[in-house]
């Protein structure tokens, strides 16, 4: 799937990815595939459902969106 990072917080490690039908998901420093995520970029992940809601894994960034 394809998303935007619309938050990340570098203090408290995670943030959240707005995907390509709106959905919000929950995205943790260890699930990115690259080094400072910062809002904007264009990223591809795969979603899951867990207990806790929808998150985002295997996250990679294609290009910044600046």
């Amino acid at each position: 799937m394809k998303g935007i990072v619309r938050t990340f917080s570098d203090l408290h490690g995670y943030g959240f990815i707005v995907g390509d039908r709106n959905e919000i998901f929950f995205a943790h420093k260890t699930h990115f595939k690259y080094k400072n995520p910062k809002p904007g970029d264009i990223v591809t992940f795969e979603p899951t459902i867990t207990e806790k809601g929808s998150r985002a894994i295997h996250i990679r960034r294609i290009a910044d969106g600046k």
